[in-house]
């Protein structure tokens, strides 16, 4: 399995590897130096990319370019790719769909092609759809990349997965459900495997829930990215700025990479720095406040909770506005919300049951799609 350091690509990555494990396979995740403590810990065999790791210590970028140049768009990824498969020898690959230096190599390998599979760890209609953001950012790299090993130049960023279309199953493996992809009608039933949001095996946090059990304010779960590439200070802070009033609710902040120090917190919030969110949301969370992340609002919807959304970039515009359409849910703009609207939406979500109606009925396909499960042919 081949993997990237990045926020919301991880987790699927170690729940696919922890499940394969389980079912009796020898599983081995390659990625860079930066994951290994996160998959060890998890008791995942992990394997340096050496020459993707040269090429991240040489560069000089930073930002998204060094984004571009040392994970989504690395040329050091097909020796990578080529060196661990001659070297590992397995029965199947799984390539991360955002990794278009390694998915080269396997496209242009014919004996690679016919073992491998690529983790679409979002909605394909969220990250990837033409004309996209992702396109803006990594088409031409990518085609760089393609014309440099003698493929032909893709006109839409997908089109770097179809190699492995018209297999008997689909080779492209969808951590979602395609009632949450906008253009789900689009992507064929060949390549596509919606196997539903996959979510890591943790150990218990130990957290203790600090409310009595006959609490009645509203219970409101308030997490932003884990991506340090984006800033959640002042969506935080006009987040429970909103929510401040003590006597109507009661608040849990996930911090994750989102420093505090900065941020004025009310009283009647919880701050952790990072709980699994199904040991929360177990608990009975009314409404969470969010930036519209997949694993957050896919993870939401399994336990049939509300969402009020405040995206930043990447897939989270459309997967918030996605959230709106079904009516599970209120997309705000993240940049220009004010404490205002935030409280306004939040009240929507809590006070319509038409919102947590439409938040259980996904909950209802997501869990029919998971009690199905899924193999590895």
């Amino acid at each position: 399995m081949f993997t990237w350091d990045g926020a919301g690509n991880q987790p699927p990555m170690i729940a696919i590897a922890q499940r394969l494990t389980k079912q009796g396979h020898k599983v081995s995740v390659a990625g860079y130096d930066s994951q290994r403590s996160r998959f060890e810990r998890r008791g995942i065999r992990f394997i340096r990319m050496e020459h993707t790791h040269a090429t991240v210590l040489a560069s000089s970028s930073t930002g998204l370019d060094r984004m571009i140049d040392t994970a989504w768009c690395c040329r050091a990824q097909l020796k990578d790719v080529a060196t661990l498969v001659e070297q590992e020898q397995p029965d199947r690959i799984i390539v991360d769909c955002m990794m278009y230096g390694a998915l080269t190599a396997v496209e242009k390998s014919a004996e690679m092609t016919q073992i491998s599979y690529i983790l679409v760890h979002t909605l394909p209609g969220g990250m990837s759809a033409p004309g996209g953001q992702l396109e803006s950012w990594a088409m031409s790299s990518a085609n760089e990349i393609r014309i440099a090993e003698g493929l032909e130049p893709v006109k839409e960023l997908w089109d770097t997965w179809k190699w492995a279309e018209g297999r008997p199953v689909g080779r492209a493996l969808v951590t979602s459900v395609p009632e949450l992809d906008p253009l789900a009608s689009r992507l064929s039933h060949s390549l596509y495997r919606w196997i539903g949001p996959q979510v890591e095996d943790t150990p218990p946090s130990g957290w203790i829930n600090p409310w009595a059990q006959d609490d009645q304010r509203p219970f409101i779960l308030v997490s932003f990215s884990t991506d340090p590439f984006f800033d959640g200070i002042s969506r935080m802070q006009r987040t429970l700025t909103a929510l401040a009033d003590q006597t109507k609710y009661r608040i849990l902040v996930t911090t994750t990479v989102t420093s505090m120090e900065k941020i004025d917190a009310p009283n009647n919030a919880v701050i952790v720095e990072q709980i699994p969110h199904s040991e929360i949301l177990s608990l009975g969370v009314d409404v969470v406040v969010t930036h519209a992340g997949h694993g957050t609002v896919s993870i939401a919807l399994r336990y049939g909770v509300p969402l009020v959304c405040l995206p930043f970039g990447a897939d989270q515009p459309v997967i918030a506005q996605h959230v709106e359409q079904i009516g599970a849910g209120i997309a705000l703009n993240g940049d220009e919300a004010t404490s205002e609207q935030i409280r306004d939406a939040v009240e929507r979500c809590i006070r319509d049951s038409s919102f947590k109606a439409q938040a259980k009925k996904m909950s209802s396909t997501i869990v029919h799609v998971l009690t199905k499960g899924f193999c590895i042919e």
